[in-house]
């Protein structure tokens, strides 16, 4: 049961809920935890010193506080207890000087912690209770902060951040308010090790916050878990735990090319997890256990999506699946493995039916629920790279030769420049892994590079406006386990470099080819993944190429088109 909310802001609260037709459920046990549940003490209130709001609205403000203000020696707002009737308990606006706000509690009218528009990687705001205001702890218009170790009660909002990209929200406790953690217009933040629980309406939610990492949190006993809706897309939702929530675990809405991975979702009173107008996503290794109505539900528009490797229990217990589909061209296994989902009532031969008006089937059905995955880091926001020489590579780890390359690892570059990473002109050799790149023009773009020196692998490259992979001039390249979706033209493009390798990887739904080779001859093009493209596989001038065990269904026009050549669909 709730505590009850201050008496000034109880009608506020009830109209909320009302709105909103949501009603906290009590918390049951038996289940499996994935993510971590970090303690941390909060301050003591009879500890602290009694103090005024505190209203900063210019770096002259803070002399009156320890510190200097730089990164080494921030100022420091420090052990105070501030229960006040005004708006704000700490108001800081329009500084550019490095700031903590640490050890503090905080009661206020609207705000407890309120900031707004200061420099970029200046705000530390740690360890603080903040309870019974309207908004916890609000952030807006600037980037590169850390909200970490706050434990936020009672309020309409936890922490609420705004047009706030690039930071971190970590190890908070977030509980018995009506929303948990919301981020709006924030994008590329991570959001890790937190505890929401008992909020009335979310414990997480990421709303028009692309590419952001929500990862190693706590979401049970909330109206829903983890909420990712309004253009979130290409986000990752991974290692979290939502469970005894009273509608779905985790739901998605109108957010394109996500991952929802390794994620535990059990006996909530809808579906462990529900994707709704979201396209492109991948649901997998996510243990879906006694939810009551379906494990995964793909809903309302949700199309070209991949579910595998995922473990289905006792879901929608009496029915006829436990899984449901109504979207349009959805996959229930992997289609480079051959590999589907776990289900506990599967017959054990044949296929498994899965529910709904799409007629889904998983084809490749397991005989025994699939290993976790390997645990890989979230990805770092990071700024378009440029290299036009060997030496733009000392940057980064490695020494450049075949046995060492260097290597251009872990980041997520989502950016208005033309080129997402850019290399030109060297004679080293390099790897480019597992970044998520979405750019204006060219997601990851190679070009007169030394013969063999280039590895580009396992990276996503989506949503771009000409094309994901660009090589040119770079013979002997290797282009492997990559993603390429919904860019303008091509998902992968190679022109000119000749004895190259493009195999397994995914280049669907591109406005014109999955993957085309100009002029590339000699070259090895094996089991990829073209499907929902204007073409296929276009080989173009590329003599004495080898394709093989390539998907290419559902295109446009042709599956592949080789050197004038219409070839079979089935390729």
């Amino acid at each position: 049961m709730k505590n009850p909310l201050k008496q000034s802001k109880a009608s506020i609260r009830q109209f909320v809920c009302v709105i909103l037709l949501i009603f906290v459920i009590s918390m049951s046990s038996n289940m499996k935890v994935n993510a971590t549940n970090v303690s941390h003490d909060p301050p003591s209130c009879s500890s602290l010193i009694p103090h005024d709001s505190i209203e900063i609205t210019s770096d002259s403000g803070f002399l009156v506080f320890p510190g200097s203000g730089i990164v080494e020696d921030p100022y420091l707002i420090e052990g105070y207890n501030i229960t006040t009737p005004s708006a704000s308990g700490i108001y800081i606006e329009g500084t550019t000087k490095h700031f903590v706000v640490r050890n503090c509690y905080v009661d206020a009218l609207s705000y407890g912690i309120r900031i707004y528009n200061v420099a970029s990687g200046t705000a530390t705001i740690e360890n603080n209770m903040i309870n019974n205001n309207d908004m916890g702890i609000f952030l807006s218009s600037y980037d590169s902060s850390t909200v970490s170790n706050n434990t936020c009660s009672n309020n309409i909002y936890g922490i609420y951040l705004s047009n706030f990209g690039s930071s971190t929200v970590s190890n908070n406790t977030c509980s018995n308010n009506i929303y948990g953690i919301w981020l709006e217009s924030s994008a590329s933040s991570t959001v890790v090790n937190n505890t929401c629980n008992f909020n009335n309406v979310n414990g997480i939610m990421l709303w028009a916050s692309a590419s952001s990492t929500v990862i190693n949190n706590i979401c049970n006993n909330n109206n829903y878990g983890i909420g990712v809706f309004q253009h979130s897309d290409s986000s990752t939702i991974a290692n979290n735990t939502c469970s005894n929530n009273n509608e779905y675990g985790i739901w998605f809405r109108d957010s394109d090319s996500s991952t929802v991975a390794n994620n535990t979702c059990s006996n909530n009173d809808w579906y462990g997890i529900s994707l709704e107008e979201s396209d492109f996503c991948v649901v997998t290794y996510n243990l879906l256990q006694e939810n009551e109505n379906y494990g995964v539900y793909l809903y309302l528009d949700s199309d070209n999506n991949l579910v595998h490797h995922n473990t289905f229990v006792d879901n929608n217990l009496g029915g006829t699946s436990q899984a449901i589909d109504s979207g349009a061209n959805n996959y229930w296994y992997d289609t480079v493995a051959l590999e589907g989902n776990y289900y506990n009532d599967w017959s054990g031969t044949g296929s498994y039916s899965i529910d709904g008006s799409a007629g889904s089937i998983d084809l490749y059905p397991l005989d025994g629920s699939p290993s976790d995955p390997p645990s890989d880091p979230p990805l770092i926001p990071h700024a378009s790279i440029s290299i036009t020489s060997d030496i733009g590579f000392a940057v980064f780890p490695g020494s450049g030769t075949a046995e060492d390359p260097y290597l251009i690892e872990g980041y997520n570059i989502t950016t208005t420049d033309t080129i997402g990473i850019h290399i030109s002109g060297t004679t080293k050799y390099f790897v480019v892994h597992n970044c998520y790149v979405n750019a204006n023009d060219y997601g990851i773009y190679i070009d007169n590079v030394a013969a063999g020196t280039a590895i580009i692998i396992s990276n996503t490259c989506n949503n771009n406006n000409l094309r994901g992979i660009y090589i040119y001039e770079s013979s002997s390249s290797t282009v492997a386990n990559n993603t390429c979706i919904n860019n303008c033209e091509y998902g992968i493009y190679l022109g000119d470099s000749v004895s190259s390798t493009v195999s397994n990887n995914t280049c669907s739904n591109n406005n014109l080819y999955g993957i085309y080779l100009d002029s590339s001859g000699s070259s090895t093009v094996s089991n990829n993944f073209c499907s929902y493209n204007n073409d296929g596989i276009l080989l173009y001038w590329s003599v004495n190429s080898d394709v093989t065990n390539n998907m290419c269904n559902n295109n446009d026009d042709y599956a592949r088109y080789e050197t004038w050549l219409n070839l079979p669909e089935a390729v």
